[in-house]
C-alpha cells in the first residue's frame, strides 16, 4: 500500500494592492501634454479653504483622476514560455485532438492508435524544446542587465518572470514562550514589546553634562516658508524609479506641471499654521 504525505497547505490573507500608474506612457510628449492639460483643468474646479487634511485629500484625489484619465494604471506582466510559441503548440495540440477523436471513435484500429502516439509525442517534445529555447533566452537578457549593472532592468525581468514576491506574517512567540502568536495584531504588539524592552531605557546620563556642550547658534532661515521655486527645485531633486509614497503618486507625476506645486506649496505653508 502507497501513502503519500502532502504538508499542511497554509493560506495568508492578501491586502489589495493598489495597481501603479504607467509612467512608461509618460515618454510620449502627447500622452505627457494631455496628463498636463486634465491635471489642469481639474484644478480650477477646486476652490482651497482653511482645512489642510481636505485640501490635501482633495489635491491627491485630483491628481489620481487625472493619471486615471490619460496614462492609466499598469497592467500586471507575467510572462511564461508558451506565451511566445502559442501559435506552433496550438496547431500540434489541435493535430493531437484530432488523433485521439478519430482513436476513440475507432478502438480497434491499430493504426489510429499509433497516430494518436506520434502526435502526443511530438506536442511533448515540441514543448520541451521550446520551453528550453525560451529559458535560455531570458537566462542571457537577464545575465546582460547583470553584467551592465542594470539593476532595475534585472529585477523588473526577474518579476515578469517570476511574478511579485510574498510576504508572509509569520508567527512569534510570546515574551514567556508559552503560547504561539498568530494574528497580526498580537504579533504586532510582540514586537512593540521586545524593542521597548531592549531600545526604550531611562538615559542615565547627568544633566551636567550635557549642559557642557557647546550650542551651535539658531539657525531662524530654516524656519522660513518655502517659495514655490524651492518647492520645484526639491520636487525636481527627487529621482525618478522609486516607489511611491502612501499616496501612490510617484515623483514623476509631480515632477510635470506647475499648478499642482501652487497648490502643494499652499499646503506646506498651511501647515505652519496649525
Amino acid at each position: 500500500m502507497k501513502i503519500k504525505l502532502r504538508p499542511k497547505v497554509k493560506y495568508h490573507s492578501k491586502e489589495s494592492r493598489v495597481k501603479k500608474f504607467n509612467i512608461e506612457a509618460l515618454q510620449d510628449p502627447k500622452a505627457r501634454v494631455a496628463f498636463q492639460q486634465r491635471l489642469q483643468v481639474n484644478l480650477q474646479n477646486k476652490t482651497p479653504n482653511h482645512l489642510v487634511e481636505e485640501n490635501w485629500n482633495q489635491l491627491k484625489e485630483t491628481i489620481i483622476t487625472a493619471c486615471e484619465e490619460t496614462i492609466g494604471r499598469k497592467k500586471r506582466k507575467h510572462e511564461d514560455w508558451f506565451d511566445d510559441n502559442d501559435e506552433a503548440l496550438k496547431e500540434l495540440i489541435d493535430q493531437k485532438r484530432k488523433a485521439f477523436i478519430s482513436s476513440q471513435n475507432d478502438p480497434k484500429s491499430a493504426t489510429k492508435r499509433e497516430s494518436f502516439k506520434k502526435c502526443k509525442a511530438a506536442v511533448q517534445r515540441t514543448a520541451r524544446t521550446l520551453k528550453n529555447q525560451w529559458w535560455r533566452h531570458k537566462s542571457r537578457e537577464i545575465q546582460q542587465l547583470a553584467d551592465v549593472n542594470d539593476t532595475r532592468g534585472f529585477f523588473k525581468a526577474t518579476k515578469e518572470i517570476y511574478g511579485p514576491s510574498t510576504h508572509a506574517q509569520a508567527p512569534l512567540k510570546s515574551k514567556d514562550g508559552a503560547t504561539i502568536l498568530k494574528s497580526n495584531t498580537e504579533i504586532g504588539d510582540r514586537w512593540r514589546e521586545h524593542f521597548d524592552d531592549h531600545l526604550n531605557h531611562k538615559a542615565t546620563i547627568d544633566k551636567s553634562i550635557l549642559d557642557m556642550i557647546p550650542k551651535e547658534a539658531k539657525d531662524y532661515s530654516l524656519a522660513r516658508i518655502p517659495s514655490l521655486e524651492e518647492v520645484k527645485m526639491a520636487i525636481t531633486a527627487m529621482k525618478n524609479n522609486k516607489a511611491a509614497g502612501p499616496d501612490g503618486i510617484p515623483a514623476e507625476i509631480y515632477k510635470l506641471g506647475v499648478s499642482h506645486l501652487i497648490v502643494l506649496t499652499f499646503l506646506i505653508n498651511a501647515t505652519r499654521n496649525l
